[in-house]
């Protein structure tokens, strides 16, 4: 399944409408390590479709991140519906990042 890009029009929608857990990965352009995760957060959604992967930029949804909390990038959240049940952030490898996700 496709990496689902947030955005501040679409977030809470996009969160209500997923029946599936969904991981958000709160991210920059600028970031390196983000754009290190970018390939594994690609090869974790192809790996499994019973979890909706999400990336939100943070310089273009700043209130959103600030909302939750995301005060380092890159930031993993993991959402049940709009509520938060588990979070990590920094690089880490895919197996790691589920692990830290509760999954």
């Amino acid at each position: 399944m496709p990496i689902l890009t947030l955005t501040l029009e679409n977030f809470e929608a996009e969160l209500n409408a997923s029946s599936l857990p969904m991981v958000v990965d709160f991210h920059a352009q600028w970031c390196a390590p983000c754009k290190m995760m970018a390939p594994i957060m690609e090869e974790l959604a192809a790996a499994h479709p019973e979890i909706r992967f999400a990336q939100c930029d943070v310089d273009e949804c700043y209130p959103i991140a600030e909302h939750f909390g995301v005060n380092a990038v890159p930031a993993f959240l993991r959402f049940e519906g709009e509520e938060v049940v588990s979070r990590t952030a920094g690089y880490q490898s895919g197996e790691e990042l589920l692990t830290a996700l509760d999954f």
